[in-house]
């Protein structure tokens, strides 16, 4: 089946972006992907938006991207899955 994702902005602690695509993971796990990243001013450093499962869509979870930490910051919209 399909699983319930949602689409969240996520802080990433690199100098550079990751690609669309890009795998997002918890504890080793890929748990969703990136649909594009921009260098954020008010975030001050990267900026990703992606989807994620629902039960990892909660600011403040840790999840990686390419290797690099990573924290979801919020989500979009109302939260809604998609």
């Amino acid at each position: 089946g399909i699983t319930p994702c949602v689409l969240g902005k996520i802080g990433i602690n690199s100098c550079t972006g990751p690609k669309c695509g890009d795998k997002i993971q918890f504890d080793g796990k890929d748990i969703g992907q990136v649909t594009s990243a921009v260098q954020s001013p008010k975030y001050n450093g990267m900026l990703a938006l992606g989807y994620v499962r629902r039960e990892h869509a909660k600011a403040g979870t840790k999840v990686s991207i390419n290797n690099h930490s990573a924290e979801v910051i919020e989500l979009c919209g109302n939260g809604s899955s998609v």
